[in-house]
């Protein structure tokens, strides 16, 4: 997962728990040709055990296979 760069990671608390973790990262891939800086919500739940970075780095990749492949309509019914 070398094309994520984790540049950094924003834990957010509610009554002494963590409520939700932002992943900003940058990615490179298709040979230069896709080049992008964004950000990944996740809950506790996906960013446990997913904390050292090259599991974080798997993490983000399979949540952004996942956005990228979800229909139009999928958007619509959840936001």
């Amino acid at each position: 997962m070398s094309n994520i760069q984790i540049s950094s990671i924003n834990t957010r608390f509610s009554g002494g728990e963590i409520s939700g973790v932002d992943v900003r990262f940058g990615f490179k891939g298709l040979d230069g040709r896709v080049d992008s800086s964004t950000r990944i919500e996740m809950t506790p739940e996906e960013y446990q055990g997913n904390e050292p970075i090259d599991k974080l780095q798997a993490k983000v990749a399979s949540m952004m296979v996942e956005a990228l492949q979800e229909s139009p309509q999928d958007e619509e019914e959840t936001g």
